[in-house]
């Protein structure tokens, strides 16, 4: 009995608490948003987590137990026409695949809308902006960046293969007018023109930041919510704790001279579509290691 009063406590050590719920709420053009909201357990940064075109929340599934693990709250969206938003202010269903894809007043222009509904829900929650720490994927991560451009108050942003235009939606302007504030770029190099964006993004953000407010981590592979592997996590939530004293993350030799696809046949969104099993299985045995080792400590 003892035993297995023991491997319990261990258990529940282990394993964080399960107290993400969902939630909704409209967007001020009565656009219903649907988003996963995890209560945070204390007054750590607050993650506002915004998925790439053609997702939903589940495009930060990979980091959801992590962020809970670590006692960190977030907020991780459905923008309309994705996911379960997809009630319009005609109180019809309409999903992204009616969006026009340019204009600068276009539908993805106007998720700054259910992101401001987020900041307002969460403002309810009596979580403030200057706790907020934005994270986008490909659309979302330049919706990030226009997010704090707007909102000056907020802790931060890390992007997920940022890059200059996503239907419209535009990063240098927002980029130019971010401050002096925490900023992380996470990208990929197998893909040349996202590669070159995110390079021109990096250094205009290090003119207008500040060089010691900018942290890159560079993964050989993949493209958005797919450079969310063990080991990036890990790199971001230590970049969380210390934004202004960053580990900057260099290319290794073997991706220098590695072979880039041809500019004219990239889809951001749907380029860098991995196996889901292989890197499930690989997440899997790296948060069974972890187990293991915080199991050996306790």
């Amino acid at each position: 009995m003892k035993a297995i009063f023991t491997f319990l406590l261990l258990l529940s050590c282990a394993i964080p608490a399960q107290n993400a719920e969902f939630v909704t709420f409209k967007a001020d053009d009565n656009w219903q948003i649907h988003a996963k909201y995890s209560n945070p357990q204390n007054d750590k940064p607050f993650f506002l987590l915004l998925h790439a075109q053609k997702k939903s929340h589940l495009d930060f599934k990979n980091i959801f137990y992590h962020l809970q693990k670590h006692k960190y709250g977030y907020l991780a969206l459905d923008l309309r026409g994705h996911g379960e938003s997809i009630y319009n202010v005609e109180e019809t269903t309409k999903t992204y695949k009616s969006f026009k894809l340019s204009g600068a007043d276009n539908q993805f222009n106007k998720m700054a809308r259910d992101i401001e509904g987020a900041i307002k829900f969460l403002a309810d929650k009596e979580i403030p902006k200057d706790r907020l720490i934005v994270m986008g994927s490909l659309l979302g991560a330049n919706l990030a960046i226009k997010t704090a451009a707007i909102h000056q108050e907020i802790r931060g942003v890390i992007t997920l293969s940022a890059v200059l235009n996503v239907n419209y939606v535009l990063s240098v302007n927002p980029l130019k007018a971010y401050g002096k504030r925490p900023i992380l770029f996470v990208t990929g190099t197998d893909n040349k023109r996202q590669y070159k964006e995110f390079q021109l993004l990096k250094d205009l953000a290090k003119t207008v930041s500040g060089e010691e407010n900018i942290t890159t981590v560079i993964e050989k592979n993949g493209a958005g919510s797919k450079l969310l592997t063990y080991n990036a996590i890990r790199k971001i939530l230590a970049w969380t704790k210390n934004p202004k004293l960053p580990l900057i993350v260099a290319c290794s030799t073997s991706t220098v001279n590695i072979p880039f696809s041809e500019p004219d046949d990239i889809d951001f969104e749907d380029e860098f579509e991995e196996s889901e099993t292989k890197e499930e299985s690989r997440d899997e045995e790296a948060l069974e290691e972890e187990d293991t080792i915080q199991n050996e400590e306790i």
